[in-house]
């Protein structure tokens, strides 16, 4: 391989594509103003949808042979989460009966 060619063909390339005012646009500039906006979607997305899940209710039944068992363990649970002062409030499990 002619590496004296290979350099030659790059800087003509080079040349061209910087000649080229919709390549430049397309390839730096565009990107640049996007993502800033693609960015701000995405968190205020994902922020939406955080605040939707810490506030949707699941409302469920216990049936069954062992429903006591459950009852009593959710009860269990419920006792101890209140003891558990030093968590924080968005790292609680809400359980609503």
């Amino acid at each position: 391989m002619n590496w004296q060619t290979v350099r030659i063909l790059l800087a003509h390339e080079m040349r061209m594509l910087l000649r080229d005012r919709r390549t430049i646009v397309l390839g730096l500039a565009f990107p640049l103003l996007i993502l800033p906006l693609v960015l701000y979607a995405a968190k205020s997305s994902n922020e939406r949808r955080q605040k939707t899940l810490e506030q949707t209710v699941y409302k469920y039944a216990v049936t069954g042979t062992e429903s006591a068992e459950v009852r009593t363990r959710i009860a269990r649970t419920l006792k101890s989460l209140d003891r558990d002062s030093h968590r924080k409030q968005d790292e609680k499990i809400l359980f609503r009966a």
